[in-house]
């Protein structure tokens, strides 16, 4: 085989030459294409799915709009009358009156002030505190004044007894405002 020269290639040898260096460019055009549209997709797959989530987050957050606009307006409670409103719910609910102890607590540099309230009820083992009526007391602190919540909760249960009423139970509330 006797290789050829440069100035012998005929114009149809160039041409050829020309074109399959187009061609391998183009190949390695189309590759590179290729791969920059399989990382969109990948990124397109990645935002319909955060689309998804933020969807599913937004009806949620429409839901608990809608569920805050619904609650009834006990919730405005002015600080002073806290102890009030709490003696109010223990007697709605049919539970024996209890002393409320406010105390508060604010650490040096912190934004928020946190007032607690401590409750503590009593029963005797002839008049124990209903399970009911206590879990009824505490869904109402909570729909009604949305910045309570309950902190620390302590109950008692009779021992010679195998029923779900309570001797002792004690709840404390937190309420958290801005300094």
């Amino acid at each position: 085989m006797v290789p050829l020269r440069l100035r012998e290639w005929s114009f149809t040898s160039w041409a050829l030459a020309a074109t399959a260096v187009l061609g391998l460019g183009l190949v390695g055009f189309l590759v590179h294409l290729r791969g920059r549209v399989a990382a969109a997709e990948e990124r397109f797959a990645e935002a319909k799915i955060d689309y998804e989530e933020l969807k599913k987050l937004r009806s949620r957050y429409r839901e608990l709009e809608r569920q805050k606009s619904q609650l009834p307006r006990g919730g405005q409670v002015q600080a002073e009358s806290y102890p009030g409103f709490l003696s109010e719910k223990i007697r709605e609910v049919g539970l024996p009156a209890a002393p409320i102890k406010p105390t508060s607590r604010s650490g040096s540099g912190e934004k928020w002030k946190e007032t607690e309230y401590a409750i503590t009820l009593s029963g005797t083992p002839d008049a124990p505190i209903s399970r009911t009526h206590f879990i009824q007391f505490l869904e109402r602190v909570e729909t009604e004044a949305p910045r309570f919540k309950s902190k620390h909760l302590f109950l008692t249960f009779d021992p010679a007894k195998e029923s779900d009423a309570f001797l002792r139970a004690s709840v404390t509330f937190s309420h958290f405002e801005r300094k």
